[in-house]
């Protein structure tokens, strides 16, 4: 069982279904279409994995993922949208499902189509097989998709008749529908395959399984998460055969028929209701009647005594008699005498102002030709002469006919309202600019006020309060809770403490706290007021200190970076106290010395005293390295002895800068360190404006000692090129267009024959020079105003013609315009001879060619002959026609094809002059010719266009080589056996002198030790000593050569401990360090290899003991599957490695590495050797294994 894949399986399975159920939560904002779209790349993904990937859980249980979990989830998809919307929506995506089936099935049979053609490029291998069973699979699932939607709705309505609980409505409907889709779909997609009988009995458990796992998932999304109170409807089985939408009809025609209901019984209440509501009326109007008819004689009387105390006068015109009537209270309002009548409105219009004029005119004649009424405001300046304002209400008056006969309406001095509207007016002004002034302080300041009801939890916040908080009025009201939740946590106790500290103890300290705005930024506020204004309100002023605390922060890291700057800046930098100088100098100034520099010149006591004034606090680091010093305390212990020549001037200068109040000082000075070694460094000082700053001034100094050096060689390099431009006989010019002015180098003068020391000539002698059928090119060239690069002649002033390659380049402005043109001058006199005779040197070949005994040829990259010379008759017997046109493969020996073929690629590839091959031609009488080839290419259009190749007859070379070869195969076996016959003839010597020459000195010195013992030799004591110390000395020495000739590590533990015993010698007689790094224990090499690498490595080691005068050895052993590794390096004087490969230089060392390369050859190993003068060398050595 493998339950790892099936944990994937139902990992796939949830995040599916979590997919699906969040797009349909939010399908009302997002809309469904992003759920059809989720379902229809489900769709191709389904299909793609039921074409390719099946999952074995067991040796006869394979699950489909595309079938079990994607095909699944998408049938519950359209079940949930059946059950939550209606069927209108599961219409729409069975729809949209099915059309997007058919879309891929045709997508996927056309891009069969690409593998029909070569030209196809298949980068992921695809199998064309994939394609055509994908829109099969797909074809038949488009069908069972729709056959599903059917019965989805069928089942589960009939289920739901019959079970109420929901899971399992849901569990059994789709455990009927997979089951069927399994039968139907694997029948179809799977008829033809061998294991169809595993795949549907795979395919029910599977999809059984997923059934019940996302039966679980839906159930609970359905009642936990999108639960609603919503009866379903029961239909008939029958009646879900009619189109898909019955339910959505059937459910919209209920919903119609409940709300006309409704509506009717509405309006039958609304009818009875009016009508007991109108018999009400009509009681009641007919009390009113009477009584009104009771209060109309009252009502004109007040209606009057009204008017007159409210200024309100009543006003009527008659169209059809012309005339105007007034009441008393117009009369009034107006100023005239109510017994002349009614003026002219000729009269009445003059007494309103310009503005209230067109606005009455324009008023009057809307409402008499169209009915408009008015309601306006007008000023006038009435008969009395009195200002005042009126406000003029006025409607139509009509006849039966609904024609205009006049107007009506009421006048109302509204005087008094307009002076109190505009002292009104004016202090609402006055107060909106306080409060915008006081808004606009608090936002400057960041500072809100607040009032707090601690009794109701009402609250009033300044328009400051919301910025400092990040909300608006609209979306947060400040009452305790909101305010408490934007608190950070860990600061709610200092709000706690600030107002029981106010209501307790009637004591208030300010005191800071945090907040955590919406956007989720914190700030920092300050509550710096806080005031109990009654029992119940609080009043506090809050300030936004965020600014102010990150101001602070920025204030410590800028202390800090200070220090580390300081510490670390790469400059120096010195702290000094400068006030004991600022002070000497304004007691100076008090004796109005007109110079400073020229008094302290005349006085230098003076000047030495203003520099003892001045207090070095301390140093940073770079200071310490700049000056050599080895502490701060040498430093300052030495510091007087650290200033240069001409130190004392500049100090005079940087006194006269103070004297003259400047901003700064910068200046060179020369240093010494320490050391006594004198540098040139820039001193910049800033001159302090206060007190406080000349306690503390930072000096800074950088050293400019490789400027000074750089400048120096600038000029050197100025020099040079001039001499460069000499040698080369190329000249620089500049050109002004729009002046004329020209500016050569030292050269172009050299060339146009011309005196430097008479200056530029001007552009028109310079023209005077130019050949005059060159004259027109080089003026059109400089007209033009583009880059060019042109040949010219000139005449020099001596009348000599010389050529001249001249280059230029235009210099643009903004405006497009050319502001100079650059450029050089070449004398090419010499290449144009040159030129000429090459010209003759192709001639020349041409003849060579013609008439070499050499193959010479053109041919293209595929090797088709373009041209070959006619040596190829004297060569290979062949006429040139013969070859024209033709490949060269056919007459190429068979075993060489390959070489050729390898020659011609790697020529095209590399672009570049091959390596010289050789390969056999057949002659045209039969027999093979040696021939040696050497190409290069011909470029055209930075392309390879041709090659030109050569070939010589090498067939007695190569014979002669083969007879090489065979000798020094025959030589190495020779110095094999010789090696061997030598360290056969050393090993015998060894022998020898380890059982006679050892074994005498041995029985020798133990008979001087007998005779020593004797009284009778005492007198010759020393004697005796000196010999025992020569025989012990030969004895010795006698040990190390027969080590050296045979040692016997090598013969009875093996190469690797022989290698390690001549190290460990090495070390220990010569003093020079050795280090071994191996991996390998035990190597089975034959004698006579042991024998040859032990000899190599003691060769090597004898080589860097005498001649690289090393101190260290590093030897690597190395073993892998081909052979050992053997790598030696020294840290010695190194030598030039081109030295072995010059068989006349093997002498002294490069002699020893000759023959150890040679000896690792003859063991058919690999030698290599590399080095650096003054570095060392590395040899490595490989030696083949062979199993």
């Amino acid at each position: 069982m493998n339950y790892n894949q099936i944990a994937i399986l139902f990992l796939q399975g949830f995040l599916v279904v979590f997919v699906i159920l969040l797009l349909f939560r939010h399908r009302k904002k997002l809309g469904i279409g992003v759920l059809l779209a989720c379902l229809g790349l489900f769709q191709f993904v389904q299909v793609f994995l039921s074409s390719a990937i099946y999952v074995s859980i067991t040796n006869n249980f394979i699950v489909s993922p595309g079938s079990s979990i994607f095909f699944t989830a998408t049938l519950f998809a359209l079940l949930i949208i059946y059950i939550k919307d209606d069927a209108g929506e599961t219409k729409k995506a069975t729809y949209a499902l099915f059309i997007v089936n058919i879309l891929m099935v045709i997508i996927l049979r056309t891009l069969g189509w690409y593998f029909n053609y070569t030209s196809t490029v298949n980068l992921l291998e695809v199998a064309p097989p994939v394609l055509y069973t994908s829109s099969k699979v797909l074809l038949v699932g488009t069908i069972a998709l729709f056959l599903d939607s059917l019965l989805i709705i069928i089942i589960f309505e009939f289920i739901s008749r019959k079970v109420r609980f929901l899971f399992l409505q849901i569990c059994i409907t789709m455990l009927i529908v997979l089951s069927f889709d399994t039968l139907f779909f694997s029948t179809l997609a799977f008829w033809n395959y061998e294991k169809l009988h595993t795949i549907i009995i795979s395919a029910l458990i599977s999809k059984g399984v997923f059934t019940f796992f996302y039966s679980i998932l839906f159930y609970v999304y359905l009642r936990y998460f999108d639960y609603t109170d919503k009866e379903l409807v029961y239909i008939k089985i029958k009646d879900v055969f009619r189109p898909i939408s019955y339910k959505q009809k059937f459910e919209t025609a209920v919903n119609i028929i409940k709300k006309a209901e409704e509506e009717r019984e509405q309006e039958l209440i609304s009818a009875n209701n009016e009508k007991e509501k109108r018999i009400k009326e009509l009681e009641l109007s007919k009390q009113e009647l009477q009584i009104t008819l009771e209060l109309i004689k009252e009502n004109e009387y007040w209606l009057k005594e009204a008017g007159r105390m409210a200024k309100i006068g009543y006003w009527r015109y008659d169209k059809v008699t012309d005339t105007i009537f007034w009441s008393d209270a117009i009369h009034e309002m107006y100023g005239n005498d109510i017994e002349k009548g009614v003026p002219k409105i000729e009269v009445i219009l003059d007494v309103f102002n310009e503005e209230s004029r067109k606005k009455l005119i324009k008023a009057t004649v809307l409402l008499a030709n169209e009915g408009t009424p008015y309601e306006i405001d007008l000023k006038i300046t009435n008969f009395k002469n009195e200002t005042r304002w009126i406000r003029n209400i006025g409607e139509p008056i009509y006849n039966d006919k609904n024609e205009i006969i006049g107007r009506r309406g009421i006048s109302q001095d509204i005087t008094e309202q307009k002076r109190k509207q505009q002292i009104l007016d004016y202090q609402q002004k006055k107060l909106q600019e306080l409060n915008s002034n006081l808004n606009e302080a608090q936002k400057l300041s960041h500072v809100g006020s607040w009032k707090w009801n601690m009794t109701t939890d009402e609250a009033e916040w300044s328009d400051e309060m919301y910025n400092i908080y990040g909300v608006s009025k609209e979306s947060f009201y400040p009452s305790n809770e909101n305010v408490s939740k934007t608190i950070l946590p860990e600061d709610l106790y200092k709000i706690e403490q600030g107002v029981s500290s106010l209501l307790v103890d009637k004591t208030f300290v300010p005191f800071d706290f945090r907040i955590k705005r919406p956007s989720g930024e914190i700030r920092n506020l300050y509550i710096m007021a806080l005031e109990r204004k009654s029992q119940e309100n609080l009043f506090g002023v809050t300030k936004d200190i965020t600014e102010q605390k990150r101001i602070e922060e920025k204030n410590l890291l800028i202390t800090e970076r200070y220090k580390n700057i300081f510490n670390n800046s790469t400059a120096s930098i010195w702290d000094e106290d400068l006030s004991l100088l600022i002070a000497q100098i304004n007691e100076l100034k008090k004796l109005k010395i007109p110079n400073i520099r020229v008094y302290l010149e005349q006085h230098p006591k003076v000047l030495f005293s203003l520099v003892e004034k001045i207090k070095v606090n301390k140093v940073n680091n770079t200071t310490l390295k700049l000056f050599k010093a080895n502490s701060h305390q040498e430093f300052f212990e030495n510091i007087q002895y650290t200033f240069g020549s001409g130190s004392s001037k500049v100090f005079a200068k940087f006194i006269e800068s103070i004297w003259n109040n400047k901003k700064t000082f910068t200046s060179e000075v020369n240093y010494k360190t320490l050391k006594g070694e004198e540098f040139a460094a820039v001193i910049s000082i800033p001159i302090p404006q206060t007190a406080v700053e000349q306690k503390t001034v930072p000096v800074s100094s950088q050293s400019i000692q490789s400027i000074k050096e750089a400048e120096s060689a600038k000029k050197e390099s100025l020099n040079k090129l001039n001499e460069a431009q000499k040698l080369a006989k190329i000249g620089s010019w500049v050109l002004t267009p729009s002046t004329q002015e020209v500016e050569w180098s030292e050269e172009a003068f050299n060339i146009f024959g011309f005196n430097s020391k008479k200056g530029v000539p001007d552009f028109e002698t310079q023209l005077k020079v130019i050949h005059p059928e060159d004259k027109e090119l080089v003026t059109e060239s400089i007209r033009l105003g583009k880059p060019f690069d042109i040949e010219h002649r000139i005449i020099q002033l001596d009348g000599a013609e010389k050529w001249i390659r001249s280059i230029g380049n235009p210099i643009l402005g903004d405006d497009g315009t050319v502001i100079n043109l650059t450029g050089s001058y070449q004398d090419i006199t010499v290449q144009k001879r040159n030129l000429a005779e090459i010209r003759k040197a192709d001639e020349m070949y041409r003849l060579l060619t013609d008439n070499s005994y050499d193959l010479i040829c053109l041919h293209e990259p595929n090797s088709s002959f373009k041209y070959i010379s006619p040596s190829v008759k004297n060569l290979l017997g062949y006429e040139q026609s013969e070859f024209i046109g033709k490949k060269i493969f056919n007459k190429v020996h068979s075993d060489d094809i390959k070489i050729l073929k390898k020659a011609i690629g790697k020529n095209s590839f590399k672009g570049t002059v091959t390596d010289a091959f050789s390969i056999r031609i057949r002659h045209k009488e039969g027999h093979y010719v040696w021939l040696e080839f050497l190409s290069s290419p011909v470029y055209r259009d930075k392309k390879i266009n041709y090659f030109v190749t050569s070939a010589r007859d090498i067939t007695q070379w190569v014979l002669a080589k083969n007879e090489i070869q065979d000798y020094q195969k025959s030589l190495q076996r020779m110095t094999t056996e010789m090696t061997l016959i030598e360290e056969k003839q050393k090993k015998e010597i060894a022998s020898n002198i380890h059982d006679y020459l050892s074994q005498s000195l041995v029985v020798s010195n133990m008979r001087i030790n007998e005779l020593r013992k004797k009284s009778t030799f005492k007198k010759i004591d020393k004697d005796l000593s000196f010999i025992e110390k020569h025989i012990s000395e030969a004895l010795e020495n006698s040990r190390k050569i027969t080590y050296e000739l045979s040692p016997p590590v090598l013969y009875q533990l093996g190469i690797i401990d022989a290698l390690n015993w001549l190290l460990e010698d090495v070390e220990a007689t010569h003093n020079i360090e050795c280090r071994i790094n191996s991996n390998v224990n035990y190597i089975n090499l034959n004698e006579m290899k042991s024998i040859l690498l032990y000899r190599c490595v003691q060769e090597l080691l004898k080589n860097a003991i005498k001649y690289a005068k090393a101190t260290l050895f590093i030897f690597k052993l190395d073993r892998n599957e081909l052979g050992i590794n053997i790598i030696l390096t020294d840290n010695g004087v190194g030598f030039n490695t081109s030295l072995l490969n010059n068989n006349r230089s093997h002498t002294g060392s490069g002699f020893g590495l000759f023959a150890v390369q040679e000896r690792v050859r003859n063991i058919q190993g690999e030698f290599k050797i590399t080095s650096k003068i003054n570095k060392g060398t590395t040899v490595k050595i490989f030696i083949p294994l062979t199993k």
